[in-house]
């Protein structure tokens, strides 16, 4: 599959079995390293209880991650039903977001929007072709992307930082390991996620971006350049502002006459936001060598567990991922760059550290020149 080989599958080693203590995943950590904290989904101290997979309980994803979706959703859901709007609006005043018809009605919409009407929409099909590559060949690598992660995270050992370095931004990489380890060193838990076999994973691009910068990765300099973009932009500037403005007018002339990209001279990623609709359940076992006593008390301490962590029966589950690559030219070989993709965040718990957006497109609703969901 091309996307395999210019993705972040292409980078990842399963036979890593080594594990490393570590520290206590920190609000000022992460926003020493390439982001921050997104306080009204992920509060710094919800890292010492058992996150649900995710990190947000789904109670919380339609109207914290995707409040714009969420809305039309409803929306054409009352149209549907105008026959029934006046029950169907004093049910929504007197239940919440947890309640279960509340839930399946909403990912009943969810799920024929995603089949219906993503089908002849392509987000961001222009940005693709410019990086080289396409949009069946992205959604199909993101649901690989996606099963790897998973069987990953459920292996029953410990998460590599290295390994998960190479598929995630390292902010997420720290975060997931940090979950991860506190799933079983604290609480003696081992967390498995289970795919149902039934249910294809339903995937649909609702948003991208390109944006200046390079994507987030291990052994940046500053957690921000490259190392040849740090000394191509050293020597560029030393060269004077004339030197960087001929460089800017010849790439945007080629760019006019080959219908390449645009922003070729200036270091920038592609960000793809990925809707997924999974059947899933989430499952924990004690792990060898803790104290059953333990494990039973962290499943049931309300403190540390709640309803949406732990998933019995398969459930559709919905989640929206960030992809990122960089992409353009490299300033030191001057060739195009080979596509690298990595998750740089989850269901919106983490706040990355985010360039001037060059190009937006989306499908769900349009602010201020840019997509939102």
């Amino acid at each position: 599959m091309l996307w395999t080989s210019r993705c972040l599958l292409s980078r990842v080693s399963i036979g890593k079995s080594a594990s490393r203590k570590r520290s206590i995943f920190s609000l000022a950590e992460a926003y020493s390293r390439d982001c921050s904290w997104k306080p009204c989904l992920l509060h710094h101290s919800d890292i010492e209880r058992i996150l649900p997979w995710g990190f947000i309980d789904q109670s919380n994803i339609f109207e914290l991650v995707m409040p714009s979706l969420a809305r039309q959703l409803s929306s054409k859901a009352n149209k549907r039903e105008e026959a029934e709007k006046t029950k169907l609006r004093t049910a929504s005043t007197n239940t919440t977001l947890s309640d279960p018809a509340t839930r399946s009605d909403r990912i009943d919409s969810l799920k024929s929007w995603m089949q219906d009407e993503t089908c002849n929409s392509r987000a961001g099909g222009e940005c693709f072709l410019l990086a080289g590559t396409c949009h069946a060949e992205f959604t199909e690598g993101a649901r690989l992307a996606y099963k790897h992660i998973a069987d990953l995270w459920s292996s029953g050992s410990p998460l590599e930082l290295d390994h998960m370095q190479s598929v995630a931004a390292p902010g997420l990489a720290e975060l997931m390991c940090q979950v991860h380890s506190t799933c079983r060193e604290k609480h003696g838990v081992q967390p498995r996620l289970v795919l149902s076999p039934n249910q294809p994973i339903l995937a649909s691009v609702i948003k991208v971006e390109m944006e200046e910068g390079r994507a987030h990765k291990p052994g940046q300099l500053f957690d921000r350049w490259d190392r040849d973009d740090f000394w191509a932009q050293l020597l560029l500037g030393a060269a004077g502002p004339e030197a960087q403005l001929m460089h800017s007018i010849e790439s945007k002339q080629q760019s006019v006459l080959t219908g390449s990209d645009p922003h070729a001279h200036l270091p920038h990623r592609l960000v793809a936001h990925m809707l997924f609709l999974v059947e899933e359940k989430y499952e924990y076992k004690h792990v060898a060598g803790s104290p059953a006593e333990s494990n039973s008390a962290a499943l049931r301490g309300c403190s540390s567990f709640d309803e949406h962590s732990i998933i019995n029966d398969f459930r559709m589950q919905c989640h929206v991922w960030e992809f990122e690559t960089d992409i353009g030219v490299s300033f030191n070989s001057g060739e195009h760059i080979k596509l690298q993709w990595r998750v740089r965040n989850i269901n919106n718990a983490l706040k990355p550290r985010t360039g001037h957006v060059l190009k937006s497109d989306g499908l769900v609703e349009r602010r201020l020149g840019r997509w939102v969901y």
